[in-house]
């Protein structure tokens, strides 16, 4: 759950990122640090943090499926349950 949310956030950190790359989105911010900063190494920092974000949310989908409840039968009737990873 964490990390799908982490991801969430480094994604969305990544694409405001990207729109800070733009020439009138950055005239209308006007923050101090990233005049000192290029556009190509904005990109490659939101592009990395994108790519980040992403492998986390998709990593953090593929464990929570992981493992289910499967019945336990003794002759035809359901006893219990046992967990079971795929």
């Amino acid at each position: 759950m964490i990390t799908k949310v982490l991801g969430y956030v480094l994604s969305v950190m990544g694409l405001l990122g990207l729109l800070l790359t733009f020439d009138k989105v950055k005239e209308l911010t006007k923050v101090a640090f990233l005049e000192s900063i290029t556009k190509t190494q904005i990109t490659i920092v939101a592009i990395v943090l994108i790519a980040i974000g992403v492998f986390l949310i998709f990593k953090s989908k593929s464990s929570s499926t992981g493992s289910k409840e499967v019945p336990i039968y003794h002759g035809d009737q359901v006893v219990g349950y046992r967990r079971h990873s795929a």
